[in-house]
């Protein structure tokens, strides 16, 4: 289930960053570009995380063997 969740903010965050970088170039409002960078952040932080964890995993399952 906590897997779920880390997904639907990873995907949260990819669909604010797309929607904050339109309303950004369409509007000319400054304030959306930045958000649309923070979201961004976000899911690539999201996507570091859980590729980190599964290499640590795999670690962890091969020293105990």
């Amino acid at each position: 289930m906590k897997k779920l969740y880390k997904w639907l903010f990873i995907l949260f965050c990819f669909i604010a960053a797309i929607a904050s970088y339109l309303a950004g170039s369409v509007r000319g409002f400054g304030i959306f570009i930045v958000l649309g960078v923070l979201f961004e952040m976000g899911f690539w932080i999201g996507i570091l995380k859980i590729k980190t964890t599964r290499s640590n995993d795999t670690k962890e399952a091969e020293e105990e063997a």
